[in-house]
């Protein structure tokens, strides 16, 4: 449950990461890619060296490419609060919110969404909703940390709630 000593800015600056099952599961695959990468790397350039194939090489390539996305889309997405505002970590890059352009930061399918005071809207991929829990209407984890950084953005707004 957000207390409003939770979210206050002595508490600053808190991070969000990828749910913990999600965090578990890309690291399992991460490992599991990234071994067999390093498996098919060593394998291809014993074939390259006594045969002349690469295929082992490509596939070392390609799995290697794997894990990279693997960590960036799976384990690279943050939120953080600061006291300027939120920092946003996406897959494709960062961007930052100052605190006075943050209108509303609401759960979504794909991510949070911060509405900014020009309209436009930021998605925050580490803090996703699930539809099933979304048509339920159960209080998710993407529901807690939209409700603290509303309160964050309230409270660096000099709105006391």
């Amino acid at each position: 449950m957000i207390t409003p000593a939770a979210a206050s800015a002595s508490a600053l600056p808190r991070t969000w990461g990828v749910a913990p099952f999600t965090k578990v599961a890309m690291t399992t695959i991460v490992i599991v890619l990234g071994l067999g990468s390093v498996a098919a790397i060593v394998t291809g350039l014993s074939l390259a060296i006594n045969d002349g194939d690469s295929i082992g090489l490509v596939i070392g390539a390609i799995g290697s490419a794997l894990v990279l996305g693997a960590w960036r889309f799976g384990l690279y997405p943050s939120v953080t609060a600061t006291t300027d505002g939120i920092t946003v970590r996406n897959p494709l890059g960062t961007t930052h919110v100052p605190w006075n352009d943050v209108v509303s930061v609401s759960p979504g399918y794909s991510g949070l969404e911060i509405t900014r005071t020009d309209g436009t809207t930021v998605i925050v991929s580490a803090v996703q909703e699930a539809n099933a829990a979304a048509w339920l209407g159960r209080r998710t984890r993407s529901k807690l940390v939209a409700a603290e950084l509303m309160q964050l953005a309230a409270h660096a707004h000099g709105d006391p709630t």
